[in-house]
């Protein structure tokens, strides 16, 4: 019988390059930690390609994981507390980090491992 291997991947696109971690929860070690800086900011479609190229090149990533966590960070974005949240206050969350137009629609999600 093959011993029970849990083994997690996240994975952090930023315009500015890609993360990877392949955490060994039945060991609790580290398997692969990696990041690639690009040497310009990225487009969406540019980074969406570099991440397909490296996960079909790398045996690494043609394993079973029993989970896989993916964050998107872009200047767009921002995370706030549950606790400091207001959502009559959007866009006053955002325009700390991007220009916002008046045609601009703001929208939000729950992240749930975060409260």
């Amino acid at each position: 019988m093959k011993p029970n291997i849990i083994k997690d991947l996240s994975i952090q696109i930023r315009l500015s390059g890609l993360s990877f971690c392949i955490l060994n929860r039945s060991t609790n070690t580290i398997e692969r930690l990696q990041h690639m800086q690009s040497e310009k900011k990225a487009t969406p479609f540019e980074l969406l390609n570099q991440l397909k190229t490296i996960i079909e090149s790398n045996a690494d990533f043609n394993q079973p994981f029993d989970s896989v966590m993916c964050i998107y960070q872009n200047e767009l974005s921002t995370l706030i507390p549950k606790s400091l949240f207001n959502e009559n206050h959007l866009a006053d969350y955002l325009k700390f980090n991007a220009k916002i137009l008046q045609t601009d629609f703001i929208d939000f999600d729950t992240i749930a491992i975060n409260d």
